[in-house]
């Protein structure tokens, strides 16, 4: 209201929006399987992989402190770890307790903090909530990457904390974000596995209409896939339209990589459109 009085409240406006921002950066990727990014955390900075997760709602990194194996990486595999120490940081704040989060099923345990938060060089949060992990199951062993970064919905929030996209939207200059994941088979360190855009579309690689849908289940992106079809056949014969052999151990099916640039295109049909 003062700002209001005083004629003061464009000026206000146009500084606001000159906080906000969009920008890109680029992921790495292992097999195919997670697809990672750089972030920091501390002044001065503490640098992390974390894969990025839209099922989770929370930003967990390794702490120095956790001791077992599984928070050391394996060696032979060139996957050394790095861990978070606070000691390191002059905006370290401690968190409210302890926390339990998940990583692929099996618990993740450690406690609380608040740290700067910096995602693509240039989007920097103060105070975000994170968890500093001392205990990791055994399977993180050989998993590329010092911890997770949760772009799922507030409402799986760990333990009351403010998630990273609570603290991230406000920063940008459209409340999304964008993701293109390219295909890399093998490992990749050189950043050219697609990209993540903060607060834009990218419409580079990506269409530049946007097809919302509602979601279907609650805390999720989730929705629902009215679908599918390889070619002109449905999904009841796809092993027929592929040559796909289904590993049941695996629980998969596999199509062999000489037959890739043959295959026809895979149809998911989503709120009526084909994709």
């Amino acid at each position: 209201a003062k700002l209001l009085k005083n004629g003061k409240y464009p000026e206000f406006l146009a500084a606001q929006k000159k906080l906000r921002a969009a920008t890109s950066q680029p992921f790495l990727d292992y097999s195919d399987d997670y697809y990672t990014v750089k972030v920091e955390l501390g002044i001065p900075p503490q640098g992390f992989t974390v894969s990025l997760d839209t099922a989770s709602s929370f930003l967990w990194v390794l702490d120095v402190n956790c001791k077992s194996k599984n928070c050391k990486g394996d060696p032979s595999l060139n996957n050394e770890k790095d861990t978070y120490n606070n000691s390191d940081s002059t905006t370290f704040q401690c968190g409210a307790g302890t926390f339990v989060a998940q990583f692929d099923g099996q618990p993740v345990t450690g406690y609380l903090a608040k740290e700067t938060f910096t995602l693509a060089n240039s989007l920097n949060i103060r105070n975000q909530d994170f968890g500093s992990a001392q205990t990791v199951p055994h399977l993180y062993l050989e998993q590329p990457m010092n911890g997770v970064l949760g772009f799922g919905l507030p409402a799986m929030a760990v333990n009351g904390t403010k998630t990273p996209l609570d603290t991230l939207m406000p920063l940008l200059d459209l409340k999304l974000f964008t993701v293109w994941m390219d295909k890399i088979t093998q490992k990749s360190k050189t950043g050219n596995a697609g990209l993540i855009t903060y607060g834009a579309l990218d419409s580079v690689n990506c269409d530049s209409k946007i097809n919302y849908v509602p979601l279907n289940v609650m805390g999720y992106w989730g929705f629902a896939l009215d679908g599918f079809a390889i070619g002109t056949f449905t999904r009841q014969r796809k092993e027929q339209a592929t040559g796909a052999k289904y590993d049941w151990n695996l629980e998969l099916y596999t199509v062999p990589c000489s037959q890739m640039t043959t295959q026809p295109d895979l149809i998911f049909t989503i709120n009526g459109i084909n994709y």
